[in-house]
């Protein structure tokens, strides 16, 4: 089964990455010749807000991105954002357990494991397909 995003907004209210990752976007950002479009996005948009060490010891940081509108709970730059946003959750990979235990708690892409495979705590969106009654007729 395959999920779609349900656009909750909770994967970008705030984004959550690894400290390492972060910095080594900027560094690449620095130098213009090795940066990638996600180095110059999180770099320009991602600002970092606070920081902890997560259970299993990875340094990690909340940010906000300014290219996020809360009110609408949507991506201002939906269009040219880069595959560290539009390739989330799975990046290319099969969908995991492992991945799926740092989804947001409501993230409907939780429905693309097995029930016996999602949290227990996680509460996925699931998308409904809308018929307007133009359609329906």
């Amino acid at each position: 089964m395959s999920a779609d995003c349900a656009a909750c907004g909770d994967c970008c209210d705030p984004v959550i990455i690894e400290a390492d990752v972060f910095f080594g976007c900027a560094e690449r950002a620095r130098s213009q010749e090795f940066a990638s479009h996600n180095d110059r996005f999180i770099t320009q948009h991602w600002h970092p807000v606070s920081a902890w060490k997560a259970d299993d010891g990875v340094q990690c940081i909340s940010a906000r991105c300014d290219m996020f509108d809360p009110d609408r709970r949507a991506c201002t730059a939906y269009a040219g954002r880069p595959p560290v946003c539009g390739d989330y959750p799975w990046y290319g990979e099969e969908p995991s357990a492992e991945r799926a235990s740092c989804l947001p708690l409501r993230c409907s892409y939780a429905a693309a494991l097995p029930p016996d495979r999602r949290r227990p705590d996680a509460r996925p969106l699931i998308p409904l397909t809308v018929i307007s009654a133009r359609e329906a007729v």
